[in-house]
């Protein structure tokens, strides 16, 4: 129970400053930044390796995206420590929930918003394309 109190006050408390300050203290090079600049401030869809999670929510912060989470206690503490930075969430996945995220997503990408995307999962295979972010584009 107290795992079930504390642990989502921490990340809540402390995560967005942990992640600031790890993304701040990172030295960061941008491939293709033409394609980044297409990107800002429209509807797309952003895919990104689930080991790369806490790097996308710093880089990516206040831009209106809205990540692809699952509903387990471990997201839940991903999302509190994300959401001061601006990442929303929707919650499910391709093993619980599949249809309704990619409803939520495809109305998100409908009004304009940015969705993001783990293609390989928290359950891997790792760095292997799941279908599901395609499936939402």
């Amino acid at each position: 129970m107290i795992k079930q109190i504390i642990l989502p006050w921490v990340c809540s408390t402390f995560g967005p400053w942990w992640i600031a300050s790890l993304g701040s203290s990172l030295r960061w090079e941008i491939r293709g930044r033409e394609h980044w600049e297409d990107t800002r401030g429209g509807a797309h869809v952003l895919a990104f390796w689930h080991s790369r999670m806490l790097l996308m929510a710093y880089f990516f912060r206040h831009r209106g995206y809205h990540i692809v989470s699952s509903e387990n206690f471990d997201a839940e503490l991903v999302t509190r420590a994300v959401l001061p930075l601006g990442v929303d969430t929707i919650r499910g996945s391709t093993s619980r929930g599949a249809s309704k995220v990619l409803l939520a997503a495809a109305r998100l990408l409908k009004s304009g918003r940015p969705v993001a995307f783990t293609p390989d999962g928290p359950r891997g295979p790792r760095h292997e394309f799941q279908a599901g972010a395609l499936a939402a584009s």
